[in-house]
């Protein structure tokens, strides 16, 4: 059975409220928002610059962030692009992953969108 991600988790974002106080907790989500955007932009670049090193480690941080705020598809959308950019490697395969990554960015940014900022 394949483990189901939540898109945002709102328990992960309602603890993190409850830590920073609900005057931090846009701040933080607007920078993780802009994160997202730029480290897209970033991964297209190394992948076409064939920094295949710099893309991975893009990916790993933004994995990271993505955990951290409860958006669970998209940390692992990192983690596939991350472990593919490990070892040999077909950049047909990171594009591919970097499509995916696209559509559970654009997902989560939605959600996060409409139901936090």
């Amino acid at each position: 059975m394949t483990e189901v991600f939540a898109l945002l988790d709102d328990e992960i974002v309602q603890g993190m409220e409850r830590e920073v106080g609900s005057d931090m907790l846009p701040i933080l989500l607007q920078s993780l928002r802009n994160e997202i955007v730029s480290a897209d932009k970033a991964m297209t670049a190394y992948l076409a610059e064939d920094e295949i090193a710099l893309l991975r480690n893009q990916a790993h941080a933004l994995k990271s962030a993505a955990r951290s705020f409860g958006m669970l598809q998209l940390g692992e959308a990192c983690f596939d692009i991350e472990s593919a950019a490990t070892g040999e490697v077909l950049l047909e395969t990171i594009e591919t992953l970097l499509v995916a990554f696209r559509e559970v960015a654009n997902s989560s940014l939605e959600k996060l969108d409409r139901d936090w900022l």
